[in-house]
């Protein structure tokens, strides 16, 4: 083989193991020309972030599917979702920032959010699971949240993600992840 074409292709894949170890952020992946390099590049930045995990986490999670009732103030059919997290950290904390996922009985997203919340957990403890999201139902919107999640919810075949991004503490601190 060619001695020259072989040295080139070395310097090559060490170039791109050098580069690959040098990128840090989406920004990065983003002025790299070449596809395929920049499809690398951001599969990378997505392993490393799986890497560390919230010291919060979702304990867990169920829904309630309620009927319009006007006289305990539920206007419109609602799905409910009813979160509890474990903090496993020293401090206090007031806020979490989240991403929920549902799935239905496929696998297949039907319904994905970015949601904040104002939570009081103390150090080391497990909040209750109380009613943080709800879905109404929209008789004029057929594509509404509450009409995506309803089969997969009331037939218990939903698969539920909820993934903590971003921790507030009480002393002003804050973790993302």
């Amino acid at each position: 083989m060619n001695r020259p074409l072989v040295g080139g292709l070395i310097l090559l894949v060490l170039s791109c193991v050098v580069s690959a170890d040098q990128v840090h952020s989406v920004n990065d992946c983003r002025q790299i020309p070449d596809n395929t390099e920049r499809l690398t590049c951001f599969d990378a930045i997505a392993a490393l972030g799986d890497a560390r995990k919230a010291p919060v986490q979702l304990a867990k999670s169920f829904y309630n599917v309620l009927a319009r009732d006007t006289s305990r103030g539920i206007n419109a059919p609602r799905i409910e979702l009813h979160v509890a997290f474990a903090n496993a950290t020293d401090k206090q904390i007031k806020g979490l920032s989240v991403l929920i996922t549902i799935r239905d009985a496929y696998g297949d997203d039907v319904l994905v959010t970015d949601a904040k919340m104002d939570i009081d957990i103390a150090p080391h403890t497990q909040t209750s699971a109380t009613p943080y999201f709800f879905w109404e139902d929209n008789e004029f919107d057929p594509g509404s949240a509450y009409r995506r999640i309803y089969n997969a919810v009331s037939n218990k075949t939903a698969q539920t993600d909820v993934v903590v991004k971003k921790i507030l503490y009480r002393d002003g601190s804050v973790d993302s992840y």
